[in-house]
């Protein structure tokens, strides 16, 4: 039972000014299921899970970089069992326009006006239908990627960054097909290249902000029910981002120097929904 306090925050969620600086209040285990540190170290059981066997990647050219296919070779190399899947923009469009139709290509095509905000959008389309595991192709891949989620039970694996900006990442995602919280996360991506209102970042737009406001939306949701068993966030997981240690480290590639490689860089349109 949720308690009268939690309720009244629950119900102005939607009037607040800065409702992702509101993540790190309700990233407790009262409100969600939160890993903060690597709990199952000394745990060696196995879990079955019933995901699929296949790991996403994305490069939106279609022939990858030297440095990008010696990333590629190496998630290959360590994840025996698991089929590897690479996607770039043409076929990443080709896919989103085949199984949802031309209302969300023509939003990939159009407003996805970077590369990092085409890759938040498909990997959540492609998680919806096939679930399996997503990660970025910019790691350094040196155990089985499962070694992160294999002692978890769990629909959806998310990892989470506290700090600022506090979030839920999109970075690495572990999903069933058609889970509840990737199906929130693609609509509130479409609702954020239609609404008009300005964002300042790929990150808020499409990104972790997405993600974040997506699973916030939910709780807010379950909060104001009270009812635990009929929530969507039921088989979430979160866990804190230092988890990816257990089997890849990031690397700074050098397509990130560069405006076109790095949203970080990029001059996001003020107007999105005017394109």
């Amino acid at each position: 039972m949720f308690t009268k306090e939690e309720k009244e925050k629950a119900q102005y969620f939607k009037f607040s000014l800065h409702p992702l600086e509101e993540l790190e209040y309700f990233l407790k285990p009262r409100f969600l299921s939160v890993i903060d540190q690597d709990t199952s170290l000394n745990n060696t059981k196995i879990l079955q899970t019933m995901i699929p066997k296949q790991i996403l990647l994305f490069w939106h050219d279609a022939i990858p970089s030297g440095e990008v296919q010696k990333s590629i070779d190496k998630i290959r190399q360590y994840n025996d069992g698991y089929q590897v899947i690479l996607f770039n923009e043409q076929s990443a469009g080709e896919f989103i326009q085949r199984h949802y139709g031309q209302d969300l290509y023509r939003l990939y095509e159009r407003r996805c006006v970077h590369p990092s905000m085409k890759s938040d959008l498909f990997r959540m389309c492609y998680l919806a239908l096939n679930g399996g595991v997503y990660v970025d192709i910019d790691i350094n891949c040196h155990h089985s990627l499962k070694e992160i989620f294999n002692t978890y039970s769990f629909d959806c694996f998310l990892f989470f960054s506290r700090g600022k900006p506090c979030c839920i990442d999109n970075d690495f995602i572990v999903c069933q097909p058609n889970n509840p919280i990737i199906l929130a996360s693609i609509e509130k991506i479409r609702e954020n290249l239609t609404i008009e209102r300005s964002f300042s970042s790929v990150w808020e737009c499409t990104g972790p902000g997405a993600v974040s406001m997506a699973v916030l939306e939910l709780l807010m949701q379950k909060i104001l029910s009270d009812n635990e068993e009929k929530s969507p966030l039921g088989g979430l997981l979160l866990v804190c981002h230092d988890l990816a240690k257990r089997a890849y480290g990031h690397v700074e590639m050098e397509y990130k120097k560069t405006a076109a490689g790095n949203w970080r860089s990029f001059h996001f349109p003020r107007q999105l929904y005017q394109l």
